[in-house]
Order: C-alpha cells, then sequence, then structure tokens
C-alpha cells in the first residue's frame, strides 16, 4: 500500500510537472489598448562618420554591400508577447509586406532586408522564405531592443536620418519618413 501511495504521488508530480512545461506565455494578436501602448518610434540623424560606420555593421550582419546613395530598410521579426498576426494568415501577409516593400524601395532608391530572430514565432516559415535572413543576435541586441511588438522596421537614409518603428502595420509611417524629413529629437531606450 505504501509502495503505491509513492508511485501515485510521484506520477502526480509528473503529470503536472508536464503541464506546466506544455504552458506558453499569453500573446496578444488583437490591436487593442495592450499592443498601442506598445506601438513606439525612434529618429534621429547620424553624423557622416557615424553613419558609413553604421553601413558598414549593416553590410556584414545583412552578408551584403549595399550601394551607396541608397536608403536602408530592414523589416524585423521577433518572438514578443504582442503579435497579431496568426499563422494561418502569414503567408498572405509576408507576401503583402514584400511587394509593398519592394514598391516603397523602388519609389524611394531603397534596398529593403527581411530579418528574423532566432526565437520569433514561426520561425520555420521564415527559414523556409528566401527574403528572410536569420538575425545573428546584432540586431536583437543592439537596434531592436525593445521586445513588446514581434514587427518592426528601421529606416537609414544616405543623409544620416533614421527612424526605428515598432508596429504590425507600420507602412504609412515608413512612407511619411521617407518623404520628408521629419525633425525629431532622438529618444534613448
Amino acid at each position: 500500500m505504501k509502495k503505491t501511495c509513492i508511485v501515485l504521488i510521484l506520477s502526480l508530480i509528473f503529470i503536472n510537472l508536464c503541464k506546466a512545461q506544455k504552458k506558453s506565455p499569453k500573446v496578444n494578436t488583437n490591436f487593442n489598448k495592450e499592443f498601442r501602448k506598445n506601438i513606439k518610434s525612434f529618429s534621429g540623424k547620424f553624423s557622416k562618420s557615424k553613419y558609413k560606420d553604421f553601413k558598414k555593421i549593416l553590410e556584414r550582419e545583412l552578408d551584403t554591400i549595399i550601394p551607396e546613395g541608397k536608403t536602408i530598410i530592414i523589416h524585423y521579426n521577433q518572438k514578443a508577447p504582442n503579435c497579431p498576426i496568426k499563422r494561418k494568415y502569414l503567408p498572405g501577409v509576408t507576401k503583402n509586406k514584400i511587394r509593398i516593400s519592394s514598391s516603397i524601395s523602388s519609389k524611394y532608391n531603397a534596398v529593403d532586408f527581411f530579418v528574423y530572430s532566432k526565437d520569433t514565432y514561426h520561425k520555420d516559415f521564415f527559414q523556409n522564405n528566401k527574403n528572410y535572413i536569420l538575425d545573428s543576435g546584432y540586431f536583437y541586441k543592439a537596434i531592436f531592443t525593445l521586445h513588446k511588438i514581434c514587427s518592426a522596421f528601421l529606416v537609414l537614409k544616405p543623409n544620416g536620418e533614421i527612424l526605428k518603428h515598432y508596429d504590425a502595420d507600420y507602412f504609412s509611417q515608413m512612407g511619411d519618413f521617407l518623404k520628408s524629413s521629419i525633425k525629431i529629437k532622438p529618444k534613448k531606450e
């Protein structure tokens, strides 16, 4: 009887441990108050030397040469508690994002890149998409340092103006920035 009780208790502990491991963090998939409070933008302007240094880092991280005079657009996907794109919509949303970014890039003399973090939701989808580049960890640690929304972008103009924006639907902000010089003092993260 004593042996049976011990086995039963150990079994219950094991079952509870398994259940605890299966629980995943709650993800907000809605454009609600919680999501909106985490939408953030940061802008500023690099000096010529800082621009050149930063461009070299981007070229190394993206394993490419970025032509002189081109605006650089980086789209970023990461794991975050606010992520409104469900798996079933991901192929369509991604195709649309690439199409819109390509159009914007043509219009504003830009090159665009799509980067994803190693722990992003639906990593297998991004791994199998030739347009996406796996982040070495640099973008996660040094550029996209807020981890509250799963999508973000960075635009770097050849004159050194820069905008970083965290949101899921961000093309209007990107277009506005590319159309004009926005004079906002940079904010620290």
